[in-house]
């Protein structure tokens, strides 16, 4: 996770130092990160900005909702919510990192 997000703060590096700007994004951990990748995989950065303190602040946010088109244990578990079984939920990690 960290050099995901690492490489996420250099990307956006213009656009995060910029003082009053809050960047919103998305990305996906993938397989390199397997202790995430099978709780949180497409996600959205909301209100990603550099504070005056140089502290990296965002919100991770993360729908749990069984994605159409992926492999079929997914596919199952995507017809039991549409049919009410499973209700969908979010995931909402608060980031504070030190630069």
């Amino acid at each position: 996770m960290k050099n995901i997000l690492n490489d996420f703060i250099r990307q956006h590096s213009q656009e995060l130092y910029k003082e009053g700007k809050h960047l919103d994004s998305s990305m996906e951990f993938g397989k390199q990160t397997f202790d995430l990748y099978a709780s949180l995989k497409k996600v959205d950065i909301v209100d990603a900005h550099i504070d005056k303190n140089g502290h990296f602040r965002a919100y991770i946010v993360d729908t749990y909702d069984f994605n159409k088109g992926e492999f079929l244990i997914i596919e199952m578990a995507r017809n039991l919510q549409e049919q009410g079984y499973l209700m969908p939920y979010y995931v909402i990690v608060i980031l504070d990192i030190v630069l």
